[in-house]
């Protein structure tokens, strides 16, 4: 089990670059990935991937609890047209 390291320490302990210790511990299989960046140029290129979900870990009284999904909504769906209605759907 992997929980409390980085990416960063799991590649460096692997020896590899962290893109290529990421794609490892995919292939390994139920894997989860916590992308903690904000620029709108990696979020654009997560959410275009049919295997990337929408999530939120808002918790109660928190925005995001309420609002992650409507804003991916209009961002991917009506604004950037990334997916359609129903594969936003299946994806949330």
């Amino acid at each position: 089990m992997l929980t409390g390291i980085t990416l960063a320490q799991y590649a460096a302990d692997k020896s590899l670059h962290p893109l290529d210790a990421a794609i490892e511990i995919l292939k390994k299989g139920d894997s989860r990935v916590a992308s903690f960046n904000m620029k709108p140029s990696d979020i654009n290129t997560f959410a275009s991937r049919d295997w990337v979900v929408t999530g939120s870990d808002g918790s109660a009284g928190h925005p995001r609890k309420y609002a992650s999904f409507p804003k991916a909504y209009r961002d991917f769906v009506q604004d950037k047209k990334f997916m359609s209605l129903a594969q936003f759907v299946r994806r949330s």
